[in-house]
């Protein structure tokens, strides 16, 4: 009882587990488009794009017809159970050399992959973490139906990258799950706009993307910190470096796979600058269990299920 009163009193925010999954394993959910001729399948094709307003990005070709207003539909992929939905209005376009992305601005969710009470429960402490946190000075601050429809989205595992960055005096590195490939020749990044590194990706118009490994989990979360700075002290970092083989920047050794970018298109979209990119190389990726960001009311139903995801 003392630990459930302190709970409330304080808040806590809808959380994302850190889990590891392997490269086969990173879509244990699907994510479908509801329309009047049935479900789409889109898992591979929906993306953040911003967090104050939450946005997401629906990828289509440029000939393919806008979704327009559009139900999401999340469904556990090994028995097709309903997890969560966002209903969504369109908010705008954003087109790239690759194709074209439906801006989606989330107005209502539901969960239901959890009981009623629970959902309340944890909904009821998020919303008091949500005050809080808007007091704060200069805190970054979401609105609390934005809260809940981004843990739905998290439904679908966010793997975490360290992202390199150099240019001229000053580089950086730090984690994101923002992020996922558009295709096999494209990779999109959601960056807040208060990150000095957003100028660096700009300027240089190069970019490295890291698989974090599981067992990294506690030093990339140190790597947090470089959110804030323009540059860092690469000898400093947890691990060794070495250059890209085809731009030269530097990357993790022992990630799992890496993705060398050059910059096609950039926009500020809401709290985030998005950068949609091609790939110039690509090293195969490790079968070894990725860093990945999913929602805990997810795992914590695929657990009652007998299929508990592995803890990072």
């Amino acid at each position: 009882m003392i630990r459930l009163l302190r709970e409330l009193a304080g808040g806590q925010p809808l959380r994302h587990r850190p889990v590891a999954l392997s490269p086969p394993e990173q879509r244990p959910a699907r994510a479908f488009v509801a329309s009047v001729g049935g479900e789409r399948e889109v898992t591979g094709a929906l993306f953040p794009v911003s967090l104050a307003p939450l946005l997401l990005g629906l990828a289509r070709r440029t000939d393919e017809p806008s979704a327009g207003s559009t139900r999401v539909l999340i469904r556990d992929g090994a028995s097709g159970e309903l997890l969560g939905s966002l209903e969504t209005v369109p908010a705008g376009l954003f087109e790239h050399p690759g194709g074209t992305f439906d801006l989606l601005r989330p107005v209502a969710s539901s969960v239901r992959c959890v009981p009623a009470a629970e959902r309340i429960w944890r909904h009821a402490l998020a919303w008091q973490h949500a005050q809080r946190t808007a007091r704060r000075p200069h805190a970054f601050v979401m609105r609390f139906a934005d809260l809940r429809a981004l843990n739905v989205f998290y439904m679908l595992p966010r793997p975490v990258y360290l992202v390199s960055v150099v240019h001229e005096d000053a580089g950086n590195l730090f984690p994101m799950d923002l992020v996922g490939p558009l295709g096999d020749h494209g990779f999109v990044l959601a960056l807040r706009l208060t990150s000095p590194s957003v100028e660096l990706m700009r300027q240089s118009g190069r970019i490295a993307v890291s698989a974090v490994p599981a067992g990294w989990k506690e030093a990339a979360y140190r790597l947090g910190d470089h959110h804030r700075r323009r540059t860092i002290d690469w000898d400093a970092l947890p691990f060794p470096l070495a250059p890209s083989p085809a731009l030269g920047i530097p990357a993790p050794v022992g990630a799992l796979g890496a993705r060398e970018l050059e910059v096609a298109r950039c926009e500020a979209i809401g709290s985030h600058m998005l950068f949609a990119t091609t790939i110039v190389a690509a090293t195969t990726p490790e079968p070894a269990p990725q860093l990945c960001h999913v929602s805990d009311m997810y795992a914590r139903w695929r657990a009652a299920r007998g299929r508990p995801f592995t803890d990072a």
